[in-house]
């Protein structure tokens, strides 16, 4: 009986200490368009017994501390502009939450009118975006089954969009090839953000993308708005978060995606510096190499390297952000001896991949009402593949190289753009993006007659992509809003080049129904190594590249939409989604084969002699 006392009082014991854990709530708040930080805005903790608030300091930043763990809910208001609503926050006892809570002006402010709003996660962090478009929170890639924390699987739980199969986390938008999809890191396109992944694809079996280092972002299904360009289908927009600019914190976790570590806090406690990394290894790798059997023959190796380094500075010398995320992956396949006819030839296979992109990012103020922000980077794309054959007899055993191929591809990148807020209703949105490629395409086959070398491909090139935009976003009332641009681009390589417009409406007549309507022009550069295809012309003795000529493939999209809160923790939409597409390269011979179809499968995109449809 007294064991029983003892425990009982450890177990209240446990459970009083446990109830006390808690934690801080940090960040800033800032203006929704120029990104400028808002000095005296109101954070409350809603949920709490007893009332809990900060105000903003001078730079917008706040900091709440003591917060219980679990989930809790945030409102964040400040003088003429709409509150924000933060539902089902996740506070853990591990690491402090930070937020960034980016608040629109209201357009009303005179008299007696008072107009407020609630954000949900229906609603895009950009505010260009008024069909298509949602929000893509960190904490949902958590939540859904089988997303193995992966922004691309979990994207595939949403209407209108699937992936290819299991084994991959190809994204397809409205039965559009996944190479239509571009992604976007910190304002650059990148390269495949996946290990293991082939040339001329958007996916793999493994993200390279860590979801510990990831922001908020934004996912587009179709006319999205025209700072997005080379893309048919649809546009991941994705942001990597700020470390700890107050408190180090360090983390390790072991799961199905790898063993990881990471850290991030403050250089020093004067300054508001920071940084932010984090490492990760394939668990399968190291697990072989403990010397433990896992049935298999084929173990990927991968890792990947994310890291942040943010430095605000004075106020007119703006804030540098230098960022950065790599990976490398490898895997060996081995086929049985016999799989030929019952041969003792055998074939064994190496493929790979390597992808890398390092930015570095300058936003700055032009006064109150405008802001610069451009960024600089640099990427890489490596993708390597090697058959080889091994035939054995009791005496003698020949191996020679059957198949090889290596693409590389580098790029240098800039992004500039201009916010400009014209008033409360009206806003400017101006940008420029170039990217300048670099590639190198070899691809040969031996001829087993003459143990030669028969080259299909050895090319080294580069070519450049020019866009331009531009977009006015206007809000006739706090029910009404619109959007119209333009977007502009023209390649190098195929002398092409396209002017696109744009144009968004939307209005909410109740707060729990809102009616959208959306339309706009689209093209997009077909996968590089399409471009480099080469044709035997047996007469002349010589091959030709057919595909150089090749321009856009282009499309037209129109969505009408329909969206209901029916209650707080449901919503319906609806959306009714038109798709013309043309200039699709199609082959020279009647087939069921395009480049609508390609991309969803395991091995390069199929490179073969197009011709253009129209």
């Amino acid at each position: 009986m007294r064991a029983l006392r003892i425990l009982g009082f450890l177990g209240l014991f446990y459970s009083s200490a446990v109830g006390q854990i808690t934690q801080t709530i940090r960040g800033s708040v800032v203006d929704a368009v120029t990104q400028r930080g808002l000095p005296g805005a109101s954070v409350v903790l809603l949920d709490s017994i007893q009332f809990k608030g900060v105000s903003t300091d001078e730079n917008g930043s706040f900091s709440l501390d003591d917060v219980k763990i679990g989930r809790v809910n945030l409102k964040v208001s400040f003088i003429g502009y709409e509150d924000q609503l933060l539902q089902n926050l996740v506070v853990n006892p591990s690491k402090q939450l930070v937020l960034k809570v980016q608040l629109i002006e209201k357009i009303n402010q005179v008299g007696e009118v008072v107009v407020t709003g609630e954000r949900d996660k229906s609603e895009p962090l950009n505010e260009m975006a008024l069909v298509s478009a949602r929000a893509f929170s960190v904490e949902e890639t958590r939540r859904f089954a089988g997303s193995w924390q992966d922004p691309a699987r979990a994207a595939a739980a949403y209407a209108g969009v699937s992936g290819g199969s299991d084994e991959r986390n190809d994204i397809i938008i409205r039965g559009n090839s996944p190479t239509a999809t571009v992604w976007r890191l910190e304002d650059i396109n990148i390269p495949n953000p996946n290990h293991l992944s082939f040339s001329g694809s958007t996916g793999g079996p493994v993200s390279i993308l860590n979801n510990n280092m990831l922001a908020n972002s934004d996912f587009f299904t179709g006319a999205f708005p025209a700072e997005y360009g080379n893309a048919n289908a649809g546009a991941f927009d994705l942001n990597l978060r700020r470390g700890n600019s107050q408190k180090r914190e360090y983390y390790f976790q072991l799961g199905l995606g790898g063993l990881e570590f990471g850290l991030e806090g403050p250089f020093t406690k004067k300054h508001p510096a920071s940084y932010l990394a984090s490492y990760r290894y394939s668990t399968m790798a190291l697990i072989g190499l403990m010397g433990i059997d896992l049935g298999i023959s084929a173990i990927p190796l991968y890792q990947d390297l994310t890291f942040v380094v943010d430095v605000p500075t004075q106020k007119k010398a703006g804030r540098f952000t230098l960022w950065g995320i790599g990976g490398l992956s490898s895997i060996h396949i081995e086929d049985n001896p016999g799989f030929n006819g019952g041969s003792t030839e055998k074939r064994d296979q190496d493929l790979g991949s390597d992808m890398g992109a390092v930015g570095l990012t300058h936003l700055v103020f032009l006064g109150e009402k405008t802001s610069l922000k451009t960024t600089l980077a640099a990427t890489v794309l490596h993708q390597w593949q090697e058959k080889i054959i091994l035939e054995e007899t009791d005496s003698t055993s020949t191996s020679y190289l059957e198949t090889y191929n290596k693409n590389v591809t580098l790029g240098a990148s800039i992004h500039t753009q201009i916010n400009t807020k014209l008033s409360a209703k009206s806003n400017v949105r101006t940008g420029l993006i170039y990217d300048q490629k670099f590639v190198s395409f070899v691809d040969s086959t031996i001829n087993l007659n003459t143990l030669t070398y028969d080259v299909g491909l050895n090319q080294k090139d580069n070519f450049g992509l020019g866009q331009v935009y531009a977009q006015f976003h206007h809000r006739f009332s706090d029910k009404t809003s619109g959007t119209v641009g333009v977007h502009g681009q023209m390649s190098t390589l195929s002398s092409s080049f396209a002017i696109e417009p744009r144009i968004g409406f939307k209005w909410q007549p109740h707060k729990k129904h809102s009616f959208s309507v959306g339309s706009g022009m689209h093209s997009q550069m077909l996968p590089s190594l399409t471009y480099f295809y080469q044709t035997y012309l047996p007469v002349e003795n010589r091959f030709t590249r057919t595909n150089r000529d090749l321009g856009f493939t282009r499309s037209v999209h129109a969505v009408l939409g329909y969206d209901w809160s029916v209650i707080p923790n449901l919503r319906v939409k609806l959306e009714g989604y038109y798709q013309y597409l043309y200039k699709v390269p199609v082959e020279p011979t009647a087939s069921y084969f395009s480049m609508v179809n390609a991309g969803e499968s395991i091995g390069d995109v199929s490179v073969r002699d197009w011709t253009c449809y129209i």
